[in-house]
């Protein structure tokens, strides 16, 4: 199934789930996810525009974090995102972006009820990018590291007091180096389960 479709299936499920019999979420405590997503390297095809090159600039996106929910409107979390890679392909060979890294946000909540809330974070992304050209007669492959903005917004839907679903868009800020490969903003539209505790 599309992530876009699940995404629409969880929009429908919170307007369910809004006129359902109550369940109290969790309004305090330790929890831990996992998400899964689609990926866009917003500008990693930008040098692919000459004939007989072809660019793939997204993949699948993963993410597991965990957290600690301070209150009903405020969370921090930490995990580690693998964003997939970009691939292009020409006259001069196949280069392969990969990019992946940890992450720190904070998160802000509006609950519009007992089971659904609407929710904002921002934080920064340790980021790693590997990049590998393949050429004939030649192998090139670079490295490099990075701390950048990263920010989002997105919907939760309690099930229970220990579970619930998400469906999020994020933004990945300023993603590489102009050394090795032009900087791309990387966006991720995902959906995730969280587990309290």
């Amino acid at each position: 199934m599309r992530i876009k479709n699940v995404i629409v299936l969880t929009g429908l499920a919170a307007t369910t789930a809004s006129i359902s019999p109550c369940v109290l979420a969790q309004s305090r405590g330790p929890f831990v996810g996992a998400s899964i997503g689609q990926a866009d390297f917003r500008d990693a095809c930008a040098q692919a525009s000459t004939s007989g090159t072809t660019c793939d600039k997204s993949d699948t996106a993963f993410s597991g974090f965990f957290g600690f929910q301070m209150d009903k409107v405020a969370a921090i979390e930490a995990g580690y995102t693998d964003l997939g890679k970009a691939t292009s392909t020409g006259t001069g060979g196949t280069t392969s972006t990969v990019a992946k890294g940890f992450e720190l946000t904070g998160v802000g909540s509006v609950p519009l009820s007992t089971r659904f809330s609407l929710f904002v974070k921002a934080g920064v992304f340790r980021w790693d990018l590997d990049q590998k050209t393949s050429a004939p007669g030649s192998n090139l492959s670079q490295t490099k590291t990075g701390t950048d903005l990263t920010y989002g917004f997105g919907m939760r839907l309690n099930f229970t007091n220990t579970f619930a679903l998400r469906a999020q868009y994020q933004r990945y800020k300023d993603i590489g180096d102009d050394a090795i490969s032009s900087k791309t903003d990387i966006d991720v539209i995902s959906v995730g389960a969280i587990f309290s505790f």
